[in-house]
């Protein structure tokens, strides 16, 4: 009876807990996603009237409050996971005390403990029973309306919050920046360079910018630059960052990492609105004067197909050229997404395009080794690029080094048999067949 007991107890105070939780999660979601449309609106009526003290100081607040809800956001999902993980674990301690009561286990048991199953099972109960009451204490009366307040509601609370802060004075988090007028004066205009090939990096007219939000934030921006022609919708922000999840949470998580990235980049240009949210679409700030490596890349491949279509084979030559050295290493580098992973593997494919085009007029230009120079880069690559390493090779026999043509095949044969368990091809094996005639 005991045991029956302290298992109606755990199940109860275990769907006590989940159902708290589950019941204050939502509107703390709805709460906060709230908070940052309020806020983002307050931002862009700063933009336009910059010299308004009242509604800096109504934003500062803004920030404060919403620091705060995103901290016991945080808190409440760690009791969330805890409560998962209690059920669980009160689970699995139900089925030890069915299998103890049984009578063989139960008479094993009392030669070596002469406290019964009994006993045992009344412990367990009481444990339970506190448990039901710490979780009562843990309950949160919050009831947040989906509905913006009214305008006088909105700044009388703002006030009576502001004098409450006072009174307390608790300690702004460091994640807070108040929205002050900075020695940064207001510009013309912004320049912002980002270097996506190789390792990340932008810096904001001259100066590095150095801090990005954790998570998302980061991602998001380089997603909204590499697609900056058009606005992009949220809701494929959320498919595109958490596909795995349902609608309301990626929503929510799509707005607290928008809404850190806007503080991380507010702290090199407080009164610029960096990105914008228009028509439940985001984009970049079309009066920011941006350049990125890959948009200059991608410019300069499409002014090389231009002059290739032209016949203009020198100014296609000089085109690849800048396209070249803009190259730093892989666009997105350490991304693992699959947008960036497809992101990647295209800007790879048209790197090749462009050692394709250079290492042919190399070729045709008799510079035999600057041509076998280029055709490494693409090895760098794939080393079981084929067509790379007959490249190679013909380009040391032309330049009478056979020995170094013979071990490039040697090379070829080695990576594809270790990576992928083939032979080389028939084109491969007749360029191996003129180096061997060559030193006949």
């Amino acid at each position: 009876m005991a045991i029956q007991q302290a298992k109606a107890n755990g199940t109860e105070t275990n769907q006590r807990s989940a159902t708290t939780i589950d019941a204050v999660l939502p509107e703390f979601d709805t709460l906060i996603s709230h908070m940052i449309e309020t806020e983002q609106l307050v931002q862009h009526m700063i933009h336009a009237e910059a010299d308004n003290v009242l509604l800096r100081h109504t934003a500062l607040l803004y920030r404060r409050y919403l620091q705060n809800l995103l901290d016991m956001q945080d808190v409440l999902q760690r009791l969330q996971q805890g409560s998962s993980q209690e059920a669980s674990l009160g689970g699995q301690l139900i089925t030890l005390l069915n299998t103890l009561q049984s009578p063989a286990q139960e008479e094993s048991l009392g030669e070596h403990h002469p406290e019964p199953i009994s006993a045992l099972a009344g412990h367990i109960q009481q444990s339970l029973q506190q448990g039901g009451k710490i979780q009562s204490v843990l309950k949160i009366p919050c009831k947040a309306s989906p509905n913006p307040p009214p305008t006088e509601a909105l700044g009388q609370n703002l006030q009576t919050r502001h004098l409450a802060a006072k009174a307390i004075t608790l300690p702004i988090p460091k994640l807070m920046t108040p929205i002050t007028v900075h020695d940064v004066p207001q510009q013309a205009g912004l320049r912002l360079d980002v270097y996506l090939f190789g390792e990340f990096r932008a810096s904001l007219n001259g100066k590095p910018i150095k801090r990005w939000p954790h998570g998302k934030g980061q991602q998001i921006f380089k997603y909204l630059l590499l697609h900056r022609s058009t606005p992009v919708r949220k809701e494929r922000l959320m498919e595109t960052f958490w596909p795995d999840i349902d609608i309301r949470a990626a929503r929510n998580n799509l707005n607290v990492s928008i809404y850190y990235l806007r503080q991380d980049l507010s702290r090199y240009h407080k009164r610029f609105q960096f990105v914008l949210y228009q028509d439940d679409c985001y984009l970049l700030n079309p009066e920011l004067s941006l350049w990125a490596d890959a948009e200059a890349f991608d410019k300069a491949i499409r002014q090389a197909h231009r002059h290739l279509a032209k016949h203009e084979t020198a100014l296609a030559t000089a085109a690849y050229r800048d396209a070249e050295a803009l190259y730093k290493g892989d666009c997105l580098q350490g991304e693992t997404t699959d947008w960036a992973t497809l992101t990647t593997q295209a800007y790879r494919t048209r790197y090749l395009e462009i050692i394709n085009h250079l290492g042919e007029q190399l070729f045709a230009d008799g510079d035999y080794q600057g041509c076998a120079e280029w055709w490494q880069k693409a090895i760098a690559f794939d080393n079981c690029d084929e067509r790379a390493h007959r490249h190679i090779m013909q380009c040391y026999l032309k330049a009478g080094h056979r020995q170094l043509a013979l071990r490039q095949y040697h090379l070829c044969v080695e990576s594809l048999h270790k990576e992928l368990g083939l032979e080389p091809s028939a084109k491969t094996q007749e360029v191996l067949e003129q180096i061997r005639q060559a030193g006949a």
